[in-house]
């Protein structure tokens, strides 16, 4: 008999939703009202404005006009993103810092962020840094997941419920808590669920295949037990070459639509290039299903949040937005 579907993952009691209120932002807005109704979240809607106006040449006088014409569309857009999220307890939010990750790092520790969403614009190869959705080194440095709905994914996904979960592992130790993320958003879809491992094209001076991949499945089936009980039981797969173009091909092969990913933490904008973390840039350019990233190891410690001692209310027309506040 199959087993019987045990919830292991996290609640998500503080989700982030990122913003720069383009077509790309807004593809995630389903994504976001979805997750936060299934764990009853409070949704946290944040734009960055960035300091680059104010460091312009243009006489000071000029600079705060357009400064403060900034700020009064962001307002506005705010206020007509608010009633989208009426449905589900939220906070919107804009924050003013000098680049877009200072701004969502303010919030992911003030406000004890479990999970960002957000969209990401541009082609493989690079990330379009969009004013309020720079996703490209925000995957990397946010230390929780991040839920990132690519330009591909528009009109072509089903929101909320995900039928086939691709998770691809490179067996490292640090995994196991990409695997409870993956078998999370499998239970709570009593979906079914992928594992695989890319493995670089054999060398014939070294082991066998058959040495080599069945050493694989062994520690893709202990992986496996780590994750917990599933409605379905998971199936292993080992390929061989590109690890990007082989996640994509099983993806579009097996219809998963979510693609889960582990990524290691880049403390500065350096180490985003890193093999890896190219890859799954790459990968969530290309896919048609979002991507989940999910930090190795433990990641930041989001449980204790901290006070607020530099926000303040917004007033005025900005009142019939849910708690908003500037930064």
């Amino acid at each position: 008999m199959e087993g019987v579907s045990t919830r292991t993952g996290p609640t998500l009691k503080n989700i982030l939703f990122l913003t720069d209120f383009s077509d790309w932002s807004e593809c995630g807005i389903a994504f976001a009202i979805a997750f936060a109704r299934r764990h009853d979240s409070n949704l946290h809607v944040l734009h960055v404005l960035t300091s680059a106006l104010s460091e312009h040449s243009s006489p000071p006088e000029s600079v705060a006009a357009a400064v403060d014409a900034a700020e009064q569309d962001a307002l506005g857009e705010m206020r007509r993103l608010s009633s989208r999220f009426a449905a589900v307890p939220h906070e919107m939010g804009i924050v003013r810092d000098k680049s877009v990750w200072l701004g969502v790092k303010k919030i992911l520790e003030s406000r004890a962020i479990e999970l960002m969403i957000l969209g990401a614009r541009g082609h493989a190869g690079t990330i379009e840094p969009s004013p309020g959705c720079a996703a490209d080194g925000i995957l990397q440095r946010a230390g929780i997941s991040v839920l990132t709905i690519g330009p591909l994914v528009k009109g072509r996904h089903g929101v909320g419920r995900f039928h086939r979960v691709l998770f691809a592992t490179d067996l490292s130790p640090e995994s196991k808590a990409a695997v409870r993320q993956a078998v999370s958003m499998v239970q709570e879809s009593e979906s079914r669920l992928l594992f695989l491992h890319v493995m670089p094209d054999p060398n014939p001076g070294g082991r066998t295949t058959q040495d080599s991949v069945a050493n694989v499945m062994h520690q893709l089936h202990e992986l496996v037990s780590y994750g917990g009980n599933l409605l379905y039981p998971p199936r292993t797969i080992v390929q061989y070459g590109s690890t990007e173009e082989r996640i994509l091909e099983v993806a579009q092969e097996y219809g998963a639509d979510l693609i889960v990913l582990g990524v290691r933490a880049a403390p500065d904008l350096d180490a985003v290039t890193h093999p890896e973390r190219i890859t799954a840039r790459n990968v969530l350019l290309r896919t048609s299903c979002p991507v989940l990233t999910v930090p190795l190891g433990e990641g930041r410690d989001s449980t204790q949040p901290k006070p607020h001692e530099d926000a303040k209310e917004v007033g005025g027309a900005p009142q019939q937005m849910d708690r908003g506040y500037i930064m």
